[in-house]
C-alpha cells in the first residue's frame, strides 16, 4: 500500500507541477476513495483546497484525519488557522494544543497557541506560550511584539516595553512595536522617551 501511495503523491505533485490542478484534485479524490484514511493524500487535497479558498472542504478533510498518528504538524497549523479564520476560537484552541502536546520544539505550534489564547483574553496563558515560542526563535520580531501586548494587556508595561524594543532591534521598521512602546512608556509616565520612540 505505502508504494502505491507514493506513487500517486508523486503523480500529483507532478501534475501540480505542471499546473493541472483540477486533474490532481481527481486523481487524489479516486484515490481516498480506496484509502479513506490515509492522511498524506487526504493533506495534500486539503492544502489544494485551502489553496482555492475553500476553506470548509479543507477543514472537513484535515478534521477527519486529525487523530491519525501521522497528522502532520503543518497540517495541525493548517487546520488552526482555518478554524481561525471560521472564528471556532475553542477548537482552533483545542487544535494547536494537541500540536503543542505532539509537537513539543514547534515554534509555530506554540505561537499559534498564543495568538488564540490571547484572543480569548488568556493573557497570562497567552505569555507563557509566547515565551516557550520566543526560546524556540528568539530571532522572531513578532514573538516579541506579541509577548508585549500580552503583557501589556496584563497592566505590565515595563516587560511590555522591553519586548518591544527586542521586536524594534531585531526589525527596526516595525511601526506597530514602535507604536505600542510609545504608548506603554506613556503608561510609565516616561513621556520624553515616549515622544523619541516614534522617531
Amino acid at each position: 500500500m505505502a508504494a502505491n501511495i507514493d506513487k500517486v503523491l508523486k503523480l500529483v505533485n507532478m501534475l501540480l507541477g505542471s499546473g493541472k490542478v483540477l486533474r490532481a484534485k481527481k486523481v487524489l479524490l479516486e484515490n481516498l476513495q480506496v484509502y479513506p484514511q490515509n492522511t498524506k493524500l487526504t493533506e495534500l487535497l486539503a492544502s489544494i483546497y485551502g489553496t482555492e479558498g475553500d476553506s470548509n472542504s479543507a477543514l472537513e478533510l484535515l478534521n477527519g484525519v486529525s487523530n491519525n498518528p501521522d497528522f502532520a504538524l503543518e497540517s495541525f497549523c493548517d487546520l488552526g488557522i482555518l478554524l481561525l479564520k471560521k472564528e471556532k476560537f475553542d477548537e482552533a484552541l483545542h487544535c494547536f494544543e494537541k500540536a503543542t502536546e505532539k509537537f513539543k520544539e514547534s515554534f509555530e505550534a506554540h505561537f499559534y497557541l498564543a495568538i488564540v489564547l490571547a484572543g480569548k483574553k488568556q493573557y497570562q496563558r497567552a505569555a507563557e506560550q509566547f515565551m516557550v515560542a520566543r526560546e524556540l526563535n528568539p530571532f522572531s520580531s513578532e514573538v516579541h511584539y506579541n509577548l508585549g501586548r500580552a503583557y501589556d494587556a496584563m497592566d505590565r508595561f515595563f516587560e511590555a516595553c522591553s519586548c518591544y524594543k527586542v521586536a524594534i532591534d531585531l526589525d527596526p521598521s516595525f511601526i506597530k512595536a514602535r507604536v505600542n512602546l510609545g504608548l506603554a512608556l506613556h503608561q510609565l509616565e516616561k513621556f520624553q522617551d515616549a515622544l523619541d520612540s516614534y522617531k
